[in-house]
């Protein structure tokens, strides 16, 4: 397998279906600091990474056994990303219910967004769970000779560090701070709506799985 094709495959995997990234900007559209931003997509990078090179190492020593869990795996996997969207939208209706946009200050709301006070092992949790992209690191490694793995590893590493880092930098610039400056009183709105997009992913998602494994059901 090309040293190149697996670094590309490891920097814009986190655009597919299943991935964080959707997580990231609904993140920062409900207030959430670009700093902590930041710091959960380096989260993500560390543990997704870590997911990554496992699933590869998988591919690379034991290829024949896992042919006979591929379904298995991706069902499981796949329910795992569905119960992480679901999951942050729940934070979000969360925070839309306890929160008054007018009374309470910037500080006081982000003392009391678990994002906010823990960024890193938000980013650490989200990323440890696998997804459907991840698992394509398996026959990655089964067309892989062993020789190469440490490259590979190497290579995964830096384009996932690459990825996620920068995909979260650049999210940071959206510019929440000055929409609650002069729309403050509208960002209940974009709450609503963040709310709403990732819960239909969450169904898109639910919708897929049973459209692939209806015959499982």
């Amino acid at each position: 397998m090309n040293i190149i094709a697996i670094f590309l495959y490891s920097m814009w995997h986190i655009f597919l279906p299943g991935e964080s990234t959707p997580i990231l900007i609904a993140l920062r559209a409900i207030g959430t600091a670009k700093k902590s931003v930041l710091k959960i997509g380096i989260g993500l990078a560390i543990s997704n990474g870590f997911i990554m090179i496992v699933c590869l190492c998988l591919g690379v020593f034991i290829p024949g056994n896992l042919e006979q869990y591929a379904t298995a795996l991706d069902i499981i996997t796949r329910l795992l990303v569905v119960l992480i969207f679901f999951t942050v939208s729940i934070y979000i209706l969360i925070q839309l219910k306890q929160y008054s946009y007018e009374k309470e200050s910037e500080a006081a709301l982000a003392k009391k967004s678990f994002f906010e006070r823990h960024p890193l092992k938000s980013g650490l949790l989200i990323g440890i769970i696998p997804s459907p992209a991840d698992l394509g690191f398996m026959m990655i490694g089964s067309m892989m000779p062993p020789k190469k793995l440490w490259t590979a590893v190497a290579v995964i590493w830096l384009g996932v560090f690459i990825s996620f880092t920068l995909l979260s930098y650049l999210i940071g610039f959206i510019p929440i701070e000055i929409l609650k400056e002069k729309y403050n009183k509208y960002i209940k709105w974009l709450h609503i709506l963040t709310l709403i997009c990732l819960v239909l992913i969450g169904i898109w998602l639910c919708y897929m799985l049973y459209k692939d494994y209806s015959y499982c059901f």
